[in-house]
């Protein structure tokens, strides 16, 4: 995101503000158009990539929704925490 003055912004989310954010109804109506989306060929969203560590593999998944948003999300299968990250694909 920028600000006004040109400035990149970032926001950081938590679980809990997404939880806040996310109501089932909510979740439906998003899954819908995402899927709608993926047969019109506007949404990208290639097979996930895997590096292997000690611990266990690193997942890393991308793709995108064309002319709005793109991102990754990484994350292991140890159970630990994700890190999700969006851009603006107008913006960056």
């Amino acid at each position: 995101m920028s600000g006004m003055d040109g400035a990149v912004v970032v926001q950081i989310l938590t679980d809990a503000d997404v939880a806040r954010s996310c109501t089932a109804s909510r979740a439906v109506r998003v899954m819908r158009q995402a899927i709608a989306a993926h047969a019109e060929g506007r949404l990208a969203a290639p097979p996930r990539a895997y590096t292997p560590l000690e611990t266990g593999p690193m997942v890393y998944t991308a793709g995108g929704l064309r002319r709005r948003v793109h991102g990754v999300r990484i994350y292991d299968y140890a159970g630990s925490e994700q890190a999700v990250v969006v851009w603006n694909s107008e913006t960056g």
